[in-house]
């Protein structure tokens, strides 16, 4: 490999500035004539998902604090993972410098991909470890926002910052991801009605928030601008609370038989969700499906009807 790995328990560290937010993108150009850009995330921010290659199961832990800058004078990437947990009884602490940099399809992307393996040291449990099949992807679109905030009296879109995806293998024995808990998807929302004569309904107004648990193992999924049935009224946040989350080896898999959703602190039992399966492709895109059984059309109508529900949403603006 012609990158090098460090011990921290040698004082060297990398050369990144501090940031006023632990989960943004900061530049640099001084002296250098291309950007060299720094991104941090707490460990607050996401948790560790570590799959036994013994016996396949899946274990979450809290997260670490993860440290990455991209120089794009060179087109390397250095990485920082601080009090990883593994196992029950296993935590390291290491960085890497000067990986090369994978050049992705879509420009908002940077990021690694190292299938072969290397070796390094920590600190923290004062061993070493042999890290394999390193796979970073940091999605820095500036455009995408969720919610909103006041300002000055002016209402905002909320930024949500840069998506993050970290993968390896330690030992040849436990595949580990980090994995952020806040999880945003923008893309197509399509339904058809089984039950009554309307046409199909297609926006791709709606925002994804996807929000993990994993001490409970329950995800949250709000949509802004909830609209994924013909005669919905515009403008609505909805939550769908509670859905069982699992992590797999492509991504995250949700279900849930029949959930009632909440907007404006209240239940919309009129918009039921039933037979929810969803699947979060990893560092690409969520996948839908939910039937609305009972629908009222109007909504003063005693009248209701069944309508299918598909939502194709990538992480990625671009992508859409």
């Amino acid at each position: 490999m012609n990158f090098k790995t460090i011990s921290l328990f040698c004082g060297a560290i990398l050369t990144i500035s501090s940031l006023s937010s632990c989960h943004s993108i900061n530049e640099e150009n001084e002296g250098f004539a291309k950007p060299i850009y720094t991104f941090e995330q707490s460990a607050s921010d996401c948790f560790i998902a570590v799959q036994n290659l013994t016996n396949y199961e899946w274990n979450y832990y809290d997260g670490c604090t993860t440290t990455i800058l991209f120089n794009e004078n060179d087109r390397t990437c250095s990485i920082q993972l601080a009090d990883l947990i593994y196992g029950s009884d296993l935590r390291t602490t290491f960085t890497v410098l000067n990986i090369p940099q994978h050049s992705f399809s879509d420009i908002n992307v940077k990021g690694v991909v190292q299938n072969g393996s290397f070796t390094i040291s920590s600190a923290a449990s004062l061993t070493t470890n042999t890290i394999s099949d390193l796979h970073i992807e940091c999605l820095l679109d500036g455009d995408r926002t969720f919610g909103s905030t006041v300002e000055n009296g002016e209402t905002r879109p909320t930024s949500v910052g840069i998506q993050t995806f970290i993968s390896f293998t330690i030992d040849n024995k436990y595949k580990v991801r980090v994995m952020q808990k806040n999880n945003y998807f923008y893309g197509l929302t399509s339904s058809v009605c089984s039950t009554g004569d309307f046409a199909p309904f297609y926006t791709k107004d709606s925002k994804y928030r996807l929000t993990l648990n994993p001490t409970t193992r329950k995800a949250r999924l709000t949509i802004e601008d909830a609209q994924f049935v013909t005669g919905m009224p515009a403008g609505i946040t909805m939550d769908f609370s509670d859905i069982p989350f699992s992590v797999n080896d492509n991504g995250i898999s949700l279900e849930a038989a029949s959930i009632i959703p909440t907007a404006m602190n209240r239940p919309f039992e009129a918009y039921e969700v039933t037979s929810l399966r969803g699947n979060v492709s990893y560092a690409s895109k969520l996948a839908l499906t939910f039937t609305c059984p009972h629908v009222p059309i109007p909504m003063t109508s005693d009248n209701t009807y069944s309508f299918s529900v598909t939502v194709d949403a990538p992480y990625s603006l671009t992508a859409r």
